[in-house]
Parts: structure tokens; C-alpha cells; sequence
């Protein structure tokens, strides 16, 4: 399967989004080197949900901009054309009657030794304390629009995840330090 990328930058730099508060949906699967997180949240339209939905087109933009190099000899290809093989970054939840699963969901795949979890105290946690409905706040980074033999998409990585974490599951607090002098 081939795969053709560029990065999404913004005055030639990275591109960085804090996103909204949302909720984690599953437990985090590490695997072959990557985190798997879903996120959800709710839908309002809310400036978050409609600057996502503005990366969206501005990839399908990017594509037909460039669509030589992204198509090659088939260059002649349509919006509609593109459209039907471009994935929306966001996605509908599928249990819409769920109130514990948001109506919005992004699935995000994130290599293992880039990502920085740390909760509201900023102290550095390990992914395997985060559970199912706990309250996150990403940060995304190296925001790429990719093309493989199928689909086109953004891809989006997480380079930190702030998590509220629940005040029952401070386990730092109920530690005893001991002064080995006594």
C-alpha cells in the first residue's frame, strides 16, 4: 500500500491545536510502537469542532492545489471525486442514545515515545491509569494530510494529554514517605 503525506503548517512552522476538553472513550491501547486513544465530545459547533472541520478542507484544497503530485497522471480528477475518498477527521459517535459516548469522536494514533500524559497537577503519569470517561485536554501536533490507496485523511498525533483525573485516583496522596534516618 503506498502512502503520500505533507504537513499541515501554519507561516511555514508546525502546526500546534489545543483541543477541547472531551472524554476518553476507551482504554488507551499501546501497540507496535503507537497509542491508539479515542477521544469524544460533544457536539455545539463550537470553535474547536469548526476549526477541525476548516483542517478538513483545507486539505481537500491542498489536494487540488497540488493534484499533479498527489494523482499524477490521473490529474484530472474532480472535487466530487475527492471528496468521496477524503475521511473527516471527525466522526459521528455510534451510539448516539449513549450518554456516556459523545455524539463527536476523533480516533488518533500516536507513536509511543512522543506522546507526554500528565494530570491537572502537571505531575507525568503512565497512560495505563487512564480509564474510560476520564476528562482530557489534547494538544495535537504534526497534523499531516495523507493519501494511501484507499482514503485521504489527516493524520493527527498527540504530543501531550492533559487528564483531569478523578479525585479518588490520586494515588500520590495516600503515599507515606519514611525518613530512612529514624
Amino acid at each position: 500500500e503506498s502512502l503520500m503525506k505533507s504537513k499541515l503548517q501554519y507561516n511555514q512552522s508546525p502546526l500546534y491545536v489545543v483541543g477541547a476538553k472531551m472524554k476518553l472513550l476507551t482504554p488507551i491501547h499501546a501497540s507496535e510502537g503507537y497509542y491508539y486513544i479515542d477521544l469524544g465530545f460533544e457536539t455545539n459547533n463550537s470553535p474547536f469542532e469548526q476549526f477541525i472541520r476548516s483542517l478538513d478542507i483545507s486539505g481537500i484544497n491542498h489536494i487540488l492545489e497540488n493534484i499533479s503530485a498527489w494523482y499524477g497522471d490521473h490529474a484530472d480528477l474532480t472535487l466530487t471525486q475527492i471528496e468521496n475518498e477524503y475521511v473527516p477527521t471527525i466522526k459521528n459517535g455510534l451510539n448516539i442514545t449513549d450518554n456516556d459516548c459523545p455524539p463527536i469522536k476523533l480516533i488518533i494514533k500516536s507513536k509511543v515515545n512522543s506522546v507526554e500524559f500528565f494530570d491537572q497537577d502537571e505531575v507525568s503519569i503512565s497512560y495505563t491509569l487512564l480509564k474510560p470517561g476520564y476528562e482530557v485536554t489534547p494538544l495535537f501536533t504534526g497534523i499531516s494530510v495523507c493519501r494511501n490507496d484507499r482514503n485521504i485523511y489527516l493524520e493527527w498525533n498527540i504530543r501531550q494529554l492533559k487528564v483531569d483525573l478523578p479525585e479518588e485516583s490520586h494515588t500520590l496522596s495516600e503515599c507515606l514517605l519514611y525518613d530512612s534516618d529514624t
